[in-house]
């Protein structure tokens, strides 16, 4: 019924077919596959083959990634639901009830000792006896995602790399699930989905059964639960769960690990893409994984005697590229530490300069940015990122970080410059 549960920001262009509530959560329609398209090619595809298709064409230069709408991301729970009942039968009222709190809490609980985290991640990846089939990972839904420690490419990534996507998804939980009050009234919406999924009998255990494990769990407060028995013993289960905010960026970190594993001394990556999409926060999610220098486009803003008409009619001309060649191109590849100047932009004039640490201290280097992929330099990178993002939810999220008065800016002056310069 659905093997294929894709990674929903690895795509170009994106169309979820996900089962739709209507009314009170009351009847379906029947759910097909996700349907992605990547590269311009429609595919059907698993999670492990759109993710191997998009590190492909990763390491042919760049992939690029959208972001879901409110209302697309609205049914992604109850779709990992099914397709959890679907994929493992066995599983009962408690095991949904874990799935729910995943969701809304990530694996905050779950950290007390790094160092023995990671040894218990080595342990278990040194207990498979075989390899398996499995994906690499699973959407429990929008903001939560299992990483299969049993799947063939996760078991390539060492320990310590698996653990810092473990413990980061843990660090960032209040910025990327919401305030605690938020995340504990999603869980118990999350919990009214199991219910009314459970009373259309879309899983494997009645809403007697499901009312009665909720109730008396309600009872002892909000906590994480294991496993039930009858899921353990049957499906073996071994992962961690990371934010779903990873998985798109897996493929990069997968390309990032090769390089370092070939000894590579300094490794360059680009993010590019339009206001909003998420730039900024790819490459602190990538140095939460890697510990790198990031480098800021916005620390290239254009100096007013370069502001003219005859700038902006240029393709990406809404940058100081001369600046970004004479001061950083030069010296991204190169081992040894390098500083450029900051422009800043409450003044209109330079600031301090910043220096970028030598790659013995830190090997990655990331620019990140809109014009980070421009024309003069985009061969500069190891590893290139295009993010992207729909004109709806780019709107939605400049009036909440920026207000009404900067949108207008951005509507009617920045955002037509990046679309001419993202035109073929």
């Amino acid at each position: 019924m659905q093997k294929e549960l894709s990674a929903f920001r690895l795509t170009e262009e994106l169309s979820l077919n996900v089962k739709q509530f209507y009314a009170s959560f009351g009847a379906m329609q029947t759910h097909n596959a996700l349907t992605a398209r990547v590269m311009q090619t429609s595919f059907a595809l698993t999670a492990e083959e759109l993710l191997l298709t998009v590190y492909n064409n990763l390491k042919q230069g760049a992939y690029k990634m959208v972001t879901l709408t409110e209302k697309e991301s609205e049914n992604v729970f109850f779709d990992s639901l099914i397709s959890q009942a679907t994929l493992f039968p066995a599983m009962e009222s408690r095991d949904a009830v874990k799935l729910a709190f995943q969701e809304a809490f990530g694996g905050e609980h779950l950290v007390s000792d790094p160092k023995a985290s990671e040894e218990r991640i080595q342990s278990e990846i040194g207990s498979f006896e075989e390899v398996s089939g499995k994906q690499a990972f699973s959407y429990v839904g929008k903001h939560t995602a299992r990483l299969s420690l049993d799947s063939p490419i996760v078991r390539g990534l060492p320990a310590e790399m698996i653990n810092r996507l473990f413990l980061a998804s843990a660090e960032l939980t209040d910025k990327l699930y919401g305030k605690r009050e938020e995340r504990e009234a999603r869980f118990k919406s999350y919990l009214d989905i199991c219910e009314k999924a459970a009373e259309n009998n879309l899983v494997p255990f009645s809403k007697e059964d499901f009312l009665s494990f909720k109730n008396e769990y309600l009872q002892n407060g909000l906590h994480p639960v294991s496993h039930s028995d009858t899921y353990r013993s049957t499906y073996k289960p071994s992962y961690r769960v990371i934010s779903s905010a990873f998985v798109p960026l897996f493929p990069a970190i997968v390309r990032i690990n090769e390089l370092l594993k070939e000894d590579k001394k300094c490794i360059t990556a680009g993010i590019d893409g339009r206001a909003a999409s998420g730039k900024t926060t790819a490459a602190q999610l990538l140095s939460a994984v890697f510990d790198s220098e990031i480098i800021h486009m916005d620390d290239f803003f254009l100096p007013l005697n370069l502001r003219t008409p005859e700038r902006f009619a240029e393709k990406g001309g809404n940058i100081h590229y001369e600046r970004f060649l004479q001061e950083v191109v030069p010296n991204l590849s190169k081992e040894d530490a390098f500083t450029y100047r900051v422009f800043d932009c409450s003044r209109m004039d330079y600031g301090e300069s910043r220096t970028i640490l030598s790659a013995s201290q830190k090997p990655l280097r990331i620019v990140e940015g809109t014009y980070s992929h421009h024309p003069l330099y985009n061969n500069i990178y190891d590893v290139k990122i295009m993010m992207s993002i729909s004109p709806e939810t780019q709107k939605q999220r400049i009036l909440r970080r920026n207000g009404e008065k900067m949108w207008t800016m951005f509507r009617d002056r920045w955002i037509p410059l990046e679309e001419n310069y993202f035109k073929k």
